[in-house]
């Protein structure tokens, strides 16, 4: 054996571990470059997304971020899944009769700031992965979030018995659809939040029983007036 020939070096288990962890907090830290970098191109110029322009965001190359996160598809679902989408998620009153407290969310819906950039980034991937990405993510959200409470609120009396809840479940969702594309294309929040409560309005407008039909007029007439001045 030479002078200067090397005797390689047995790695204990610790140490191991302790370059798997190394390893492993880097290309998470690659991925959050990846995903910061696709949340500000869909925010600032959408119609440039593609898996060059990312990569040069990113300052990493293409095969980086196929080995980090996969396709361009894949990218897009995950800044879906991480960002989320608030489409229509004001705060909740704590009026027990569910259609009083929906009437609350109308009127209020003009002072939530829940929509915001991450979530405009989420609508413009939904919009980007295909037309149909985006309806479906809204009816499944809604359909956790309001088909309960029209259920409920037909059970109280407030809603008429024969309009089934899971039409008007999706009647609200194909409005707040039109919403959220009218959002991804002008970035426009407060429009959007004015949109998305006019949407549960008019869905409370043409189920509500003839004796609260008034006051659904009444909140819709008040917001047209605000918008309006």
């Amino acid at each position: 054996m030479s002078a200067h020939s090397t005797i390689p070096l047995k790695l204990t288990g610790i140490e191991r571990d302790v370059l798997r962890s190394r390893r492993e907090l880097n290309m998470q830290e690659r991925r959050e470059q990846v995903f910061n970098a696709a949340r500000e191109i869909l925010i600032a110029r959408p119609d440039d997304f593609s898996m060059r322009n990312l990569a040069t965001e990113a300052g990493v190359s293409v095969r980086t971020i196929y080995n980090l996160v996969g396709e361009r598809s894949d990218v897009l679902l995950a800044i879906v899944t991480r960002l989320g989408v608030h489409l229509h998620d004001v705060r909740r009153s704590s009026h027990e009769n569910v259609f009083h407290r929906l009437l609350d969310e109308i009127e209020e819906a003009r002072n939530v700031d829940l929509v915001n950039n991450e979530g405009l980034a989420a609508i413009r991937a939904l919009r980007l992965l295909g037309p149909s990405y985006l309806a479906r993510r809204v009816h499944t959200l809604l359909q956790a979030e309001y088909q309960p409470d029209f259920a409920l609120a037909m059970e109280q009396g407030d809603l008429r018995a024969d309009v089934a809840s899971e039409d008007l479940t999706a009647m609200l969702a194909g409005l707040v659809t039109h919403a959220a594309n009218c959002w991804s294309n002008d970035g426009d929040a407060l429009a959007y939040r004015e949109r998305a409560a006019h949407a549960l309005a008019m869905t409370l407008l043409i189920s509500a029983t003839a004796e609260n039909r008034s006051r659904c007029l009444a909140v819709l007439n008040a917001r047209s007036d605000t918008a309006t001045a």
